[in-house]
This record gives structure tokens, C-alpha cells and sequence, in this order.
């Protein structure tokens, strides 16, 4: 049997996608720094940096 990780467990499906993403708009965007890909994150989520 292949090596995989545990399925994720479910999630609330009251909160939208959007309210997640902006939940992790922090975590995000400290990502996006740290591989130079800021604008474009930026971009994607119409944010402004």
C-alpha cells in the first residue's frame, strides 16, 4: 500500500471558501513573501500590497 496521509477531517461546510481563505490571509500571505510570489497571490485574491 502506497505511503498516504490521513484524509483530512471534515470541515464546517457553513463557512465558504472565501471565509477560509481570509481565516489564512496572514498564513498566505507570509508564504507568498517567503517564495517571492506575493503579487501574484495578490493578484489571485484582489488583494493589496
Amino acid at each position: 500500500m502506497p505511503n498516504v496521509p490521513a484524509p483530512e477531517p471534515d470541515i464546517d461546510s457553513s463557512v465558504t471558501l472565501a471565509e477560509r481563505i481570509e481565516a489564512s490571509r496572514h498564513e498566505l500571505t507570509l508564504a507568498a513573501r517567503d517564495t517571492d510570489e506575493c503579487h501574484d497571490i495578490a493578484s489571485i485574491f484582489g488583494w493589496e500590497y
